[in-house]
Order: C-alpha cells, then structure tokens, then sequence
C-alpha cells in the first residue's frame, strides 16, 4: 500500500472517530420512541424504559407474565397503580389481580395514563392509551419477563452489546475496524525496511 493510500485510510479513520460522538450527542435520548412501542426516558439520571399499550373494547389492560424460558407465570399477583396518582384517586386507579392458568391478566382500568405494574420480579412502567387514543406504536398486550435480568454466561445476544441504530457511527466503527489495523500492520513494515 502506497505512503499516501496509508494516510487517506488514517485521515477517514480518525474523522470518522471525531463525527460519530458529535452524532450521537445530538441525538435526544430522554423521550425516545421505537418502532415496538417502547419509550426510553431519563428520569432521575436513569434511563427508564415505558411501554405503550392500548386497552381493548372494555378498557381492560391485558397482559401476560413468563419466565425466562417463556413459559406461563401461573398465579402470580399484579399491582396496577396510576405512576402519579392523588390521594383521592389513588384508591380509583389502583387494580390488583392475578394470572391465570395461561399467565395472562386482565384488568379494567378507568382511564389511560402512567401505570406502574408491579409483579413479584420488579416495576415495569406502561403507559395506558384508550383504544381511540392510542399511537400506532401501542400494542394490544404487555409481556412481562420474570427473571429477564438473569443471563447465563455465553447466552447474551451479540445486539444487546451493540445497539447502533445511527449509520454514521456503525460506518465509523467498521472503517476504524479496518483501518486501524492496517496503518498499525504497514507502519510495522516500514520501520523494519528503514532500519
């Protein structure tokens, strides 16, 4: 490889390295929506993540709770509370239940808002839409994973280690993959041939 190919390589590595912070910076992560109905939001210097869900005909809130291995969480007690409720509609927009047979719950709701629902593995926020309301990212149902947080070595998915969804930073990753190595490789050669 020539001495001005080398630098070119360089150059577009060490640009690409530069741009890619500048890109994800500027991008806003505290109200952040995916395409499965998912919002991230900062709260408390933490990111938290809710989940759009849209209640059927009967405004009843319906989910289901599994395991890890995805099997049906039977009997398995659900609080459902308004996330910022008064004292004087806490009672109102509180529901608890349980699963049944198949691990699904049912629960009427008397409005959509910020729900906590709370099972025996931890907290999960949902905010409730109104079958009218509700964006075209809400889902009918939430799935609730008891013991998702529990991970056996060798078993993580290689895309919970590299979420990239900017072009710009996943081009800069793979040109400093390559180049990086290269320029390492041929300054190598040309201290050996010089001295």
């Amino acid at each position: 490889m020539s001495q001005a190919m080398k630098r070119i390589v360089i150059v577009l590595a060490t640009v690409g390295m530069q741009i890619s912070p500048l890109t994800s910076f500027s991008q806003e992560t505290s109200n952040r929506t995916t395409s499965s109905g998912q919002r991230s939001q900062k709260i408390a210097g933490k990111t938290v993540h809710v989940f759009d869900v849209r209640m059927n005909e009967s405004n009843q809130l319906v989910g289901a709770v599994v395991n890890a291995a995805g099997k049906p969480v039977v009997k398995t007690p659900i609080d459902i509370r308004l996330a910022k409720a008064k004292r004087d509609t806490a009672d109102r927009s509180r529901s608890s239940v349980e699963t049944d047979e198949h691990g699904v719950f049912r629960t009427q709701l008397p409005n959509g808002g910020l729900y906590q629902v709370t099972t025996n593995s931890g907290v999960t926020l949902v905010r409730v839409w109104t079958k009218k309301a509700a964006p075209p990212v809400a889902k009918d149902s939430i799935l609730i994973v008891e013991g998702g947080d529990k991970i056996a070595r060798g078993q993580r998915p290689i895309g919970s280690l590299f979420q990239v969804e900017d072009p710009v930073l996943l081009t800069t990753i793979v040109v400093a993959a390559v180049a990086i190595p290269v320029a390492v490789h041929n300054s190598r050669d040309d201290s050996k041939s010089g001295s």
